[in-house]
């Protein structure tokens, strides 16, 4: 009786089970790419920095996530993809005056009424800590600001 019960099971899972068609040697057969999300991320530069901080975050974990270590024209190219142009956008450098890799990597995006600002730090083990960003008011129109140098 369990054999014949066991039989069943096993025919109707086999009936059950979709059958592929072979391709033919000249037909390519292509696997499409894995979907992240439907559409990338994109800043509307019209709205408000708060309006956008979802996209900025959006594409800085899309580089974050990226095979090689980030650097800083990783961050600002993702923005130019995005829709920002370059008389929008700030940021540092990766290397310290003495030529050492920086602690921080800044980059920003100058809205009409704000910035968005983002940092990444390299050497942070933290994942919550290695990004961050924030909107922040212009100074003297712009968002990064620096010593004179």
């Amino acid at each position: 009786m369990l054999a014949v019960a066991a039989s069943m099971i096993a025919l109707t899972l086999v009936g059950c089970t979709p059958t592929a068609t072979p391709a033919s040697p000249s037909t390519p057969v292509s696997v499409p790419p894995p979907s992240t999300s439907a559409t990338p991320p994109a800043l509307d530069l019209s709205a408000p920095p708060a309006g956008n901080l979802e996209s900025f975050d959006a594409l800085a974990h899309e580089v974050i996530a990226r095979d090689a270590p980030p650097t800083t024209s990783d961050f600002v190219d993702a923005l130019r993809t995005a829709g920002a142009p370059d008389e929008r956008l700030e940021f540092g450098d990766d290397l310290t005056t003495e030529g050492k890799p920086a602690d921080a990597y800044f980059w920003a995006v100058r809205f009409d009424d704000g910035c968005l600002v983002g940092q990444f730090r390299p050497l942070e083990a933290d994942p919550d800590r290695q990004y961050l960003s924030a909107e922040a008011p212009l100074v003297g129109g712009k968002c990064l600001v620096s010593a004179e140098r």
